[in-house]
């Protein structure tokens, strides 16, 4: 929301009938000296939808007593988009508190006969095979597209007069693409088919005093994505990548097994255990039966001999002795 104090001006835009959201511009207001007098100068940023319907809205009331200085004195507000002149509204001093709905472009067709052609948003083409003409030309008609802008002025009204022949039409919204590289430009204006029949409006000549110029107001419009690459808007942080799902545990030994091998282990082990159990009980059985035996029990011993005695009986020889002389001789 635009507003100039000490007229108490307030400027909006409406985008399908619901006041847009404002976002503000590397300045979003500032006051500088022009022609030795102060203005206000205002930028906003809006977001532009594909084939909207948009107006602006215009609240004025005199605090500086200019309209209570003569009877002739005004205000005008002269309304722009895409650089295009599209009407000029006076505030006389009795329409003090003012208010105005701009919502199109008067089509005066003769005496007696006019329509309204309403405001749309149309989108840029993009053309990629442009001479250098053609990209020299769309430069200079880049600068002005996407660009609301009401210029707010005291002047003195002098007389009736006729409008201006012709009607006005848009903009070519075709354009370079190299001519609007970094621009970020995605709409322009476009006007409604067949307009609404209303009545003329009346125009007057106008004078404007020295230091004339009170407050331009400004609203820059473009796609969401238009709006983040020029970083107006912040861009959707991307969601952080999701940790990779962590596998359960992978089962070892035993429980990797499948039941069938569980199975057949089971069986393997249970014969098992039978086999020892049956050995057991043929060793009880055995040692039950068998009695012990002393060592040496198969040697023969004599009656009265004890068993660690043996015989000491030699063979002889057969009935005679030899006789060993231990003489030289």
């Amino acid at each position: 929301m635009a507003i100039l104090e000490d007229l108490r001006a307030e400027v909006t835009v409406k985008v399908n009938g619901v006041t847009a959201v404002e976002y503000d511009a590397p300045f979003s207001t500032e006051a500088t000296e022009e022609s030795g007098g102060l203005v206000l100068r205002s930028q906003k940023y809006i977001e532009s939808i594909d084939d909207a319907e948009f107006s602006i809205r215009i609240t004025a009331e005199d605090r500086m007593g200019w309209l209570k200085a003569k009877s002739r004195h005004c205000y005008s507000f002269d309304v722009f988009v895409d650089g295009l002149q599209i009407c000029l509204y006076l505030m006389n001093p009795s329409d003090n508190p003012f208010k105005i709905h701009v919502k199109g472009v008067e089509d005066d067709r003769g005496p007696g006969v006019a329509r309204l052609r309403r405001f749309k948003f149309g989108t840029i083409m993009a053309i990629e095979d442009a001479d250098d003409k053609r990209v020299s030309d769309d430069m200079e008609k880049g600068k002005s597209l996407g660009l609301i802008e009401v210029r707010v002025s005291k002047c003195i009204k002098k007389g009736t007069t006729s409008p201006d022949a012709g009607a006005l039409e848009p903009r070519d919204l075709s354009i370079a693409s190299k001519a609007i590289q970094g621009n970020a430009l995605s709409h322009g204006m476009t006007l409604q088919a067949e307009g609404d029949e209303i009545e003329p409006g009346t125009y007057y000549d106008l004078k404007y005093p020295a230091n004339s110029h009170v407050a331009t107001f400004k609203f820059r419009y473009g796609s969401k994505e238009a709006l983040k690459q020029q970083l107006v808007i912040p861009r959707t942080p991307q969601p952080s990548p999701e940790p990779p799902a962590q596998l359960p545990p992978q089962p070892t030994g035993y429980d990797s097994l499948s039941q069938e091998e569980k199975d057949r282990l089971g069986r393997l082990k249970y014969e098992e255990l039978q086999v020892m159990r049956s050995l057991q009980q043929r060793d009880v059985k055995l040692e039950s039966v068998i009695p012990n035996r002393e060592i040496g029990a198969g040697i023969k011993r004599e009656h009265g001999s004890s068993p660690s005695e043996r015989s000491s009986k030699m063979p002889r020889g057969k009935g005679r002795r030899e006789t060993v002389d231990l003489t030289d001789d």
